[in-house]
């Protein structure tokens, strides 16, 4: 059911189909949601993942809260899938806050295998793994960060990656 969702996520994202809802939502809630639903992924590893949110950040946003828990899972969810041991630290600060208009800066750092720049430059396309032994150790459709990085554009933002191999 995962991969049909995703697929049709994409497909809609890539045809411009695709329509943000814009409500008032808790982000402190949509964070402790979103630390649930990626808790079992985290119960064999040796891994602990850290929410921090700056006091400055408001706890009441306006947004597609759907579509940011979307992408917070993915990308969370993302790093959570490559480590095997240390930590996933999710920092969450603002950026800009304007009259209504809050732009958050979110920051997911961990200690997992990390990327090359080549791995780097395709995360975002869509369908896309890493080599093949990594894709059979670590599973997934390919398609998580490119739903993302397109939801991400779509609400006006722009998402990037840093990685080094063996770092993080």
């Amino acid at each position: 059911m995962s991969l049909l969702n995703d697929i049709l996520d994409f497909s809609k994202v890539e045809s411009g189909k695709l329509e943000l809802d814009n409500h008032p939502f808790s982000l402190a809630s949509l964070m402790h949601d979103v630390g649930i639903i990626l808790s079992s992924a985290t119960q064999d590893k040796d891994i602990e993942v850290l929410y921090r949110i700056a006091a400055d950040v408001p706890d009441q946003l306006n947004g597609d809260s759907l579509r940011i828990k979307q992408v917070l899972l993915n990308i969370i969810g993302n790093a959570i899938k490559f480590t095997e041991h240390g930590e996933v630290v999710v920092s969450i600060g603002v950026t800009l806050c304007v009259s209504d208009k809050v732009i958050l800066n979110v920051q997911v750092k961990d200690t997992g295998i990390g990327m090359t720049e080549q791995q780097q430059a395709i995360i975002f396309s869509g369908f896309h793994q890493a080599e093949s032994s990594i894709s059979r150790r670590f599973g997934g459709t390919g398609l998580g960060l490119a739903i993302s990085k397109r939801l991400v554009n779509l609400m006006g933002g722009t998402i990037q990656v840093k990685s080094r191999p063996d770092v993080g």
